[in-house]
C-alpha cells in the first residue's frame, strides 16, 4: 500500500475555533529526504491541505510533518474569526493514553505508514534537465522572449492600467496581482532561488498610439510586426486590458485572458469587464470558479509566457502544466489557479539558478 506518482495526499488541520485566513498558508510536509509545500484552503475550523506526489517522492516509512509546519508565506495569516487576532498555533501532542501534551520532540504525525509513498518504477533519482529550457524557448519564440532573457534576475510581472477607470481601481489590480506574489513566494521557497516576482500597477505610458488597446486582431498584427505598443523591459512580463474579445471560447464570447506568449504580455480581454468581473459569469461558476475574477488565472497565463503549455497539447513544443494546480485546478479541489512542486520541478531546468546553463 502507500501513494504512488500523480496521486494525492489530503492533510486536514482543525483548529479550536473558527479561523479567517489572510493569504494562503502552506503545509510543509516531510517526503522522505524532501520537505514538499502542499497548498492549503480554510474552511471554518479547518485548514484542508493536497500534495500532489511527483515522481521524485519515495518514503517506505511514510510521510511526516512537524509541529511547526505551518508556512506563513507572502505574509499569510490566521486570524481567530472572533477577534481577528492571530492564532496559537502550537500543536497539542497526545500521549499513549490520549492525554494532551505539548509536541517537543516531533510533530503530530511522525513517519505514519498509512501515508507511504511508493517509489516509481524504476526508482527515478532527481530531475536531470535535458530538453526543457529548449522546448520552453520553442514555445515562447526564442531568445527575444522572457524565457531567452533569463539572466538569473527574477521576471517581473506588471499591469498597466488602462482599465475602465469607472469600474476598476487600482486596489482591484494589485489584488489580481497577488497571486504572482504568492507563487513566487512558494518558488524561492523551493528552489532556494526567485524566478518571478509581482511587480507594480504602471500607468499607461505617455506616447502610447491611439486605439491602441480596442481590437483583439490589430493588437495582434502589431506584435506579428514587431511593433508592439507597449515597450516591453527586459525581463518584464506586461499584463493590460484590451477592449476587446479574442476568438469565440463559448457561448458568451472570447476568453476572459490570452497570453500572447512569444511577446511577454498577457491581456485581460472584453469579457472581464462584463459578468466576469462582477463574478457572474457562467464559464466560471461552481466548479469552474478557478476561471474567475478571484481564481487566480494570470498564473496560468503567465506560466505561458514562461514556456508552459495545456497537458492535453502533444504537438507544439513547450513543457507541460501540471493538472490540479497550474491547469484545471479544481481537479485537485481548488477554487484557484496556484504553483505545486510538479510546476517548480520543470520550472528549475527551464530556470536554472546558473543562468546561462543549456
Amino acid at each position: 500500500m502507500g501513494y504512488l506518482s500523480g496521486e494525492r495526499v489530503f492533510h486536514y488541520l482543525s483548529f479550536s475555533e473558527e479561523i479567517e485566513v489572510v493569504g494562503v498558508p502552506y503545509l510543509e510536509i516531510e517526503v522522505g529526504e524532501h520537505t514538499r509545500m502542499a497548498r492549503t484552503w480554510p474552511g471554518g475550523t479547518t485548514l484542508r491541505s493536497v500534495y500532489h506526489v511527483t515522481r521524485n517522492d519515495h518514503d517506505a516509512d511514510g510521510i511526516s510533518i512537524s509541529a511547526d509546519a505551518l508556512a506563513l508565506v507572502n505574509g499569510a495569516e490566521i486570524l481567530s474569526y472572533a477577534t481577528g487576532e492571530a492564532i496559537d498555533l502550537t500543536v497539542p501532542c497526545k500521549d499513549r493514553e490520549g492525554r494532551s501534551q505539548e509536541c517537543v520532540e516531533h510533530g503530530p504525525v511522525e513517519n505514519d505508514r498509512r501515508h507511504r509513498v511508493r517509489p516509481h518504477d524504476p526508482e527515478p533519482g532527481p530531475r536531470e534537465c535535458t530538453i526543457e529550457r529548449r522546448e520552453a524557448l520553442k514555445f515562447v519564440g526564442g531568445e527575444a522572449s522572457v524565457v531567452g532573457q533569463w539572466d538569473g534576475t527574477p521576471i517581473r510581472v506588471d499591469i498597466v492600467n488602462n482599465f475602465p477607470a469607472d469600474r476598476v481601481t487600482e486596489d482591484d489590480l494589485y489584488e489580481l496581482l497577488a497571486p504572482i506574489a504568492e507563487a513566487a513566494a512558494v518558488i524561492e521557497a523551493e528552489l532556494g532561488y526567485p524566478i518571478i516576482e509581482a511587480g507594480e500597477v504602471l500607468p499607461v505610458p505617455d506616447g502610447t498610439p491611439a486605439g491602441w488597446d480596442s481590437s483583439y486582431d490589430g493588437y495582434r498584427a502589431a506584435l506579428a510586426r514587431g511593433e508592439p505598443p507597449l515597450v516591453r523591459e527586459h525581463a518584464q512580463v506586461i499584463a493590460h486590458y484590451l477592449d476587446d474579445d479574442a476568438w469565440f471560447w463559448d457561448h458568451w464570447g472570447g476568453p476572459p485572458m490570452v497570453a500572447h506568449s512569444s511577446d511577454g504580455f498577457t491581456t485581460f480581454n472584453a469579457r472581464t469587464m462584463r459578468e466576469w468581473w462582477d463574478d457572474r459569469d457562467d464559464c466560471c461558476l461552481g466548479r469552474w470558479a478557478a476561471n474567475g475574477r478571484y481564481g487566480a488565472v494570470i498564473v496560468h497565463e503567465v506560466f505561458h509566457l514562461l514556456g508552459f503549455k495545456h497537458p492535453d497539447d502533444p504537438v507544439r513544443a513547450g513543457v507541460f502544466m501540471n493538472w490540479g494546480s497550474t491547469i484545471a485546478p479544481w481537479l485537485s479541489g481548488s477554487k484557484e489557479h496556484y504553483v505545486d512542486w510538479n510546476d517548480i520541478d520543470v520550472l528549475k531546468c527551464v530556470f536554472p539558478e546558473q543562468a546561462g546553463e543549456p
